[in-house]
């Protein structure tokens, strides 16, 4: 299986559950996490995988033209900052303005990322992408690649939903069952 996971956290979820139970071995495995305190925790989760990829970078948006982008945090969110955002709006919406910190990380756009490992298909692309997630979706052409199932996070989609869904029912997927009840799922048929 080849799968990549946009916004990894620090691992131990229901995809590293998923695998462990199903794929003895990973043919590969691309795990990105912006939050520089997850690290660690999620090179643990993947020790077992002698093909699983850590990168601690942020995936930006195409018009985002710095090599590096705040994270933005709160320090109430502490001591690992789950909630961490390039878009400061969306830790509004979970802390008070007052105490909302940032840090700086390295960043790409998702078709540099698989430009980088030569990505053209993909057996797997989870995305939770923290606020951003449509703005990431509908900047992507998905026809460059032949990915047989995509899952994002759904909550922060806004009124971009339908739009993002008539993407991949034009591309030809249809729409599952994903990990979590918060993303959307679609495989390629």
């Amino acid at each position: 299986m080849k799968v990549i996971q946009i916004g990894s956290n620090k691992g131990d979820d229901d995809l590293s559950d998923y695998l462990k139970k199903n794929y003895k071995e990973l043919e590969f495995g691309l795990f990105v996490e912006a939050n520089p305190l997850h690290i660690g925790n999620l090179k643990n989760c993947y020790s077992q995988y002698k093909n699983a990829i850590i990168e601690n970078i942020a995936i930006k948006i195409p018009s985002h033209q710095e090599d590096i982008l705040k994270l933005y945090y709160h320090q109430n969110d502490g001591p690992m900052y789950h909630v961490a955002s390039c878009n400061k709006s969306h830790i509004e919406i979970y802390y008070p303005t007052e105490g909302i910190k940032y840090f700086e990380v390295p960043c790409v756009t998702l078709d540099d990322l698989f430009k980088k490992y030569q990505i053209k298909d993909l057996d797997w692309l989870l995305l939770d992408i923290e606020g951003i997630d449509a703005e990431i979706l509908l900047s992507t052409d998905w026809s460059n690649y032949d990915i047989q199932r995509i899952e994002y996070e759904k909550l922060h989609l806004g009124n971009k939903k339908d739009e993002i869904e008539n993407i991949f029912e034009n591309l030809g997927y249809k729409k599952i069952n994903s990990l979590h009840d918060y993303d959307d799922a679609w495989e390629k048929h």
